[in-house]
């Protein structure tokens, strides 16, 4: 054999590793995507449990939450302080898992959750109400835009 032949041979199995090695790194990738998909949709799970663990924990608060959904007006001020934090934890939350839903950390389904939660909090006159105010400026503008239009179709 000459060294033309070793060098061709070489040659077939350099390439053959570096194709190996990008199929690992391909195969590396994907569960590293997985592994972060799933680490965030424990967070936003989390998020969400804390949520109804303060109101379970609480029944003022319990009661704050459910007249403050029908009528956030009528609330008296300090009710209407502690429903507006309530609003402000809730929607924080979805803000958060629509920007994981945006940077692909969350796949649809996971953001469906989400997604819901929204439509079952505007679905209420008193967190529409507490939207309109001010506060909303608070909250990225992709997120107050995605609000707005939900709100748009509520209404129509």
């Amino acid at each position: 054999m000459n060294w033309d032949a070793v060098g061709a041979i070489g040659e077939i199995l350099g390439a053959l590793a570096v194709f190996a090695s990008l199929i690992y790194l391909a195969l590396q990738i994907k569960q590293n995507t997985l592994s972060l998909r799933a680490s965030a949709k424990h967070e936003a799970t989390s998020r969400q449990l804390e949520y109804f663990d303060t109101l379970l924990e609480n029944p003022v608060l319990r009661t704050v939450y459910r007249k403050g959904l029908k009528d956030f007006s009528s609330l008296e001020p300090d009710d209407r302080d502690a429903f507006g934090m309530l609003m402000y934890k809730a929607f924080f939350t979805f803000s958060e898992a629509f920007y994981e839903y945006r940077h692909a950390h969350f796949d649809e389904e996971q953001w469906l959750e989400s997604s819901e939660a929204i439509n079952w909090h505007l679905s209420h006159a008193g967190a529409r109400d507490w939207w309109h105010q001010p506060q909303r400026r608070a909250f990225p503008s992709e997120f107050t835009d995605l609000v707005g239009e939900r709100l748009k179709r509520l209404e129509e």
